[in-house]
């Protein structure tokens, strides 16, 4: 009898090891191998209770039922993230030659020699000063307004510097916006740049716009799509 009883207690699957077994590693073969081994070495005196051996069959199908549905879920959501792949690259190439808004400081000078300075202030300020520099970082304009509210705002540039000589269209220029509330404290702005869509590149499972600043951005970080005219390309 001690010999049953030793082969039985190295056998015999309980409730949680059964449980962990099936959700680490055990599939539906080696559930039905090791049940098979379980019944031929149960205690004749003993035996196997139908409860704990329907309770087993159904814990299994449960474990099985829930690794089918996550296979099919992460499926799911590969095929989603494919097909918004291609939508977006498919898309992208449409874009090329149009200008783009996106997150930035930089500012360039348009074919007519002016150009647009846009950003967004998180409260109302009652001034703002912009400056505008050159790729030296040397300052060439100073522009001051007052009486913004909070949101978006697009401020306009001649093109000209402090001293009122027309800039060149082929230098790239940085901004800075100063904000100040009517408390007198100071009011964050983010700022915004507006750039050429020259090219498309793909990298990790991401679609990066090639803009004629030299600036490579995500499709998704992308706030606006404008037509191509009104900038000199």
């Amino acid at each position: 009898m001690s010999d049953v009883s030793s082969i039985t207690s190295s056998n015999y699957i309980g409730q949680s090891q059964f449980t962990t077994s099936a959700r680490n590693v055990m599939g539906q073969d080696e559930f039905l191998k090791l049940l098979t081994v379980q019944l031929q070495n149960q205690d004749p005196l003993s035996p196997l209770d139908s409860q704990d051996f329907s309770s087993q069959i159904a814990q299994f199908s449960q474990v099985e039922q829930l690794e089918q549905m996550s296979n099919s879920m992460t499926q799911s959501n590969e095929i989603d993230l494919m097909l918004t792949q291609a939508i977006t690259n498919t898309m992208s190439t449409t874009l090329v030659g149009k200008r783009a808004k996106v997150s930035g400081n930089q500012v360039m000078l348009n074919k007519d020699g002016d150009a647009a300075v846009t950003f967004k202030l998180a409260n109302a300020a009652s001034s703002v000063k912009i400056t505008v520099r050159d790729e030296q970082g040397q300052i060439v304009k100073t522009i001051d307004k007052n009486g913004f509210v909070d949101g978006i705002h697009t401020v306009d540039w001649d093109g000209k510097d402090k001293n009122g000589n027309q800039l060149s269209k082929d230098k790239k220029y940085t901004f800075e916006v100063e904000a100040v509330s009517p408390e007198g404290n100071a009011v964050a702005a983010e700022l915004f740049m507006i750039g050429i869509i020259q090219g498309v590149q793909y990298a990790d499972n991401t679609t990066l716009l090639i803009l004629n600043t030299g600036q490579k951005t995500a499709f998704s970080s992308v706030l606006e799509i404008m037509a191509p005219e009104d900038l000199n390309s």
